[in-house]
Formats: structure tokens, C-alpha cells, sequence
């Protein structure tokens, strides 16, 4: 993303307009976004945000990349228990939860 680097607030509210752009494009976007920032007091929002916004995705778009992420010793276990928990979320809703139809 081509935003300044730690304005974590402007960067949660640009994630939070992503959220009906459910493709494997924006999802790969999300994702390398969970891996490239470190989890921080600062950056706690942002990344609960993303994770939010990911729930909303379908589990083929973003399952396998999650379930990496979730066995990561980079992240804190509590992150962790979030990524797994996020990938729960997608399996039982299958990107349906927003209300429109999943993405191709």
C-alpha cells in the first residue's frame, strides 16, 4: 500500500473500504500486509482490522496463507489464537457474511 508507513489509522480505514473487494487480488494484499507488519502496541488496531475485513473473504482465497501464518513463531501466541480464529470464521461463513454474494 502506497500510504505514509505509520499512520496505522488512515491505513485501518483504507483496509476498512477494502472490505467489499473480495478478490484474490485484494486478499493477497491483506494477507502480505498480516506477514510484512510486526505486531506492536501501535499496529494492534490495524491488524485486528485486517483480520476483520480477511473474515469477510472466502476460505479458498485466504485459508492456506492464514493457517501459515497462524503456526508462525513471529507472532504472539494471542495473534495467533486471532489468525486461527479468523480462519475459523471464514470456513463457517464462506465470505457470505457482508451480505453479497463471494467473489470470483
Amino acid at each position: 500500500m502506497a500510504l505514509p508507513p505509520e499512520d496505522w489509522t488512515l491505513r485501518a480505514e483504507t483496509v476498512e473500504a477494502l472490505r467489499y473487494v473480495r478478490t484474490r487480488a485484494c486478499a493477497s494484499l491483506l494477507l502480505a500486509e498480516l506477514d510484512r507488519v510486526k505486531s506492536s502496541n501501535s499496529t494492534r488496531r490495524y491488524l485486528d482490522r485486517i483480520l476483520d475485513v480477511l473474515a469477510l473473504f472466502p476460505a479458498e482465497l485466504i485459508g492456506e496463507k492464514l493457517d501459515a501464518l497462524a503456526h508462525d513463531g513471529r507472532f504472539s501466541p494471542r495473534m495467533r489464537a486471532k489468525l486461527r480464529a479468523c480462519r475459523l470464521e471464514t470456513e463457517q461463513h464462506g465470505g457470505r457474511r457482508a451480505g453479497l454474494p463471494p467473489a470470483a
